[in-house]
């Protein structure tokens, strides 16, 4: 599955097996002469895909298909009053997770299990439209947000902390300040967040020491070093 342009429908989703016979397009998600709902992010989700999707009413949202015509449609209209720009998608056991915005937060942590009523915030991390997902550069930030040992760790700001590493396992109450490398206020800006054995590696930066390779370990833990 993948993205492509052709004349008269723009660019959507396609499907192939790898010949000609079995290339098609799936569906055109915004119709009309040459308007595009660009898919992106295409996700394995378990036998589906979802990836994010255009279809010029409802802005930028998540979308799923069963790789059918019929069985392709938007999962939620997250942000009603534009587009909730879902990015980073990443299963883990069997729910997707991404981040995302609506009119009430800024970009947060969401979870899916694939229908409108499973597709709900995880926390309001920095509450009100305030986000605490933060982008690196160009607004893109791939490793940010990773899986580790069953949870997921990322980049996030919560309005107290600074911009840190985080951690959720998935529910509010596991969705915490995983450590405070720069104590207080200030950020220490964290980067290439790496799932090695049991630690998580990432970089971060204080006013002493610089941008230093660090490492969190939950055994006995957690420990940073």
């Amino acid at each position: 599955y993948f993205s492509a342009f052709e004349e008269g429908t723009g660019r959507e989703l396609y499907h192939s097996s790898g010949d000609a016979f079995s290339t098609f397009l799936l569906k055109d998600i915004w119709p009309g002469m040459n308007n595009s709902s660009d898919p992106m992010q295409l996700t394995k989700f378990g036998n589906y895909l979802v990836f994010t999707a255009d279809d010029g009413q409802n802005g930028r949202e998540l979308w799923i298909t069963d790789k059918t015509e019929q069985g392709t449609y938007m999962v939620k209209n997250i942000n009603t009053n534009g587009s909730s720009d879902p990015y980073q998608l990443h299963v883990l056991d069997g729910i997707l997770y991404f981040t995302a915005e609506d009119e009430n937060h800024g970009r947060e942590l969401w979870k899916s299990d694939g229908t409108e009523v499973g597709t709900t915030i995880v926390k309001d991390i920095n509450p009100g439209n305030n986000s605490s997902y933060y982008w690196v550069e160009d607004f893109i930030t791939g490793d940010l947000f990773i899986i580790h040992q069953g949870e997921l760790y990322f980049g996030c700001d919560d309005g107290t902390h600074g911009v840190e590493v985080c951690r959720s396992d998935g529910t509010s109450e596991g969705t915490t300040l995983a450590v405070d490398a720069t104590p207080g206020e200030n950020s220490s800006w964290p980067l290439h967040l790496t799932s090695m054995g049991e630690k998580v590696f990432f970089t971060a930066y204080n006013d002493e020491q610089g941008r230093q390779l660090w490492y969190l370990w939950d055994n006995p833990g957690p420990v940073i070093g």
